[in-house]
């Protein structure tokens, strides 16, 4: 990765050109997207606000034309429209974080725009639920052409109703986090060309704050005991606010192999098995990650290790 940071720092034109072709990239595999953002935050965080304007300007518009030139690709063009607001928004991050220095306080920042999604949501349509339920009703056809059985065609239907009811916040929490691992892949390259280790440590500590994990509790309560409109609209903030919980554990996750021994295998299998237990294992790194803001685990793993 240094190698890479290095590359993206010799020059505008070399910065440009990666970011520009890290997006469209990402209209045929979508980690395109993070790196693209994270080389505009890169250049943000180190060659400051002014030029990293300029990069995501440059980039976005290069994106844009040549989506546009390749009208055969529909997947290109839907990388210029995603990248026309996804590379300014990264800069706008990245800008806070360059002023701010704090990582845990650009997270929340990004909380709170995953938040405004589920509500722009919930003002601009009528029912998010159904207009969700609405776009998953035409997938039954396609399957059924496509050769796909279903023995259960009700339960089908039933499971589509009940997921459409926190795709808002499932949207709102995989934008948050591919902005979050965008300023974070940012932050790492920048470490990489100012001071190697820098980010790894940084990240280890990584703490939202209290008041954001009382936040994220009280989110729970009326999720859980309330219904209706109100309780859907709650459950798709709380994915949100889980979701960059989430970063929380898993940086805790890593204090803790760096305190007992700094095993990479450790590091490999918590990610193995985070996969293999979707979404189970990202829930518990998340409750990990609000509980850690009251019991700082990292000061008890300081004193097992002792």
């Amino acid at each position: 990765m240094r190698a890479i940071a290095a590359f993206i720092m010799r020059g505008r034109l070399q910065a440009i050109v990666m970011a520009a072709g890290l997006g469209l990239l990402g209209g045929l595999i979508p980690p395109g997207w993070l790196l693209s953002g994270g080389v505009v935050g890169l250049v943000t965080l180190v060659q400051g606000p002014k030029e990293g304007m300029l990069n995501a300007f440059a980039a976005t518009t290069i994106i844009v034309l040549l989506s546009g030139i390749l009208v055969m690709q529909p997947a290109m063009q839907t990388a210029g429209l995603f990248v026309l607001l996804w590379l300014p928004i990264i800069w706008l991050l990245a800008l806070v974080l360059y002023q701010s220095r704090s990582l845990a306080l650009t997270l929340l920042v990004i909380a709170l725009l995953g938040g405004a999604i589920v509500l722009a949501a919930y003002v601009l349509l009528d029912d998010p639920a159904q207009w969700w339920y609405s776009q998953t009703e035409q997938l039954l056809p396609v399957m059924k052409q496509a050769g796909v059985e279903i023995p259960d065609e009700a339960a089908f239907d039933a499971n589509m109703r009940e997921a459409s009811r926190v795709m808002t916040g499932t949207l709102a929490a995989f934008i948050s986090l591919g902005l979050a691992l965008s300023l974070l892949i940012a932050r790492w390259w920048q470490s990489e060309v100012t001071r190697p280790g820098a980010f790894g440590e940084e990240y280890r500590n990584l703490r939202l704050g209290s008041s954001a994990a009382v936040v994220a509790t009280l989110l729970v309560l009326p999720a859980w005991i309330t219904s209706g409109g109100f309780a859907e609209m709650t459950a798709n903030l709380l994915l949100v606010a889980l979701a960059l919980f989430m970063l929380q554990g898993l940086a805790l996750g890593h204090a803790a192999v760096k305190q007992f021994g700094n095993n990479q295998a450790w590091l490999l299998m918590m990610y193995v098995v985070m996969v293999f237990t979707i979404p189970y294992g990202m829930l518990l790194a998340a409750v990990l990650g609000v509980l850690d803001n009251w019991f700082d685990f990292r000061a008890r793993f300081r004193n097992i290790a002792r």
